[in-house]
């Protein structure tokens, strides 16, 4: 959410024939990195998975002075990647 700079999806995988799984990606921007985290399921926990992960994430945070929120920018750089390059997995490439 915009508002608290996390977000998170899900992706159904199929592991050679196996059954369905759901693997949840959630990333919690700070002022200096990105938390990320993943959990993985079964397609018949979704509905309990839906309601976990919005608790995960509100309890999700970074200490005071981390925070998205504590960008100075007269002292932080600007991250060298966007919302996109972070979803895709692009940062871990830049980051080394």
């Amino acid at each position: 959410a915009k508002d608290t700079h996390k977000l998170y999806w899900a992706k159904d995988l199929m592991v050679d024939g196996g059954e369905h799984s759901l693997n949840y990606n959630v990333r919690v921007l700070g002022r200096e990195g990105v938390l990320n985290l993943n959990a993985i399921a079964s397609m018949q926990q979704i509905e309990a998975i839906k309601k976990e992960m919005q608790q995960v994430t509100a309890f999700t945070e970074f200490t005071e002075g981390n925070r998205y929120t504590d960008f100075d920018s007269k002292t932080d750089k600007v991250a060298e990647y966007g919302l996109a390059a972070l979803v895709a997995g692009g940062v871990a490439s830049k980051l080394g």
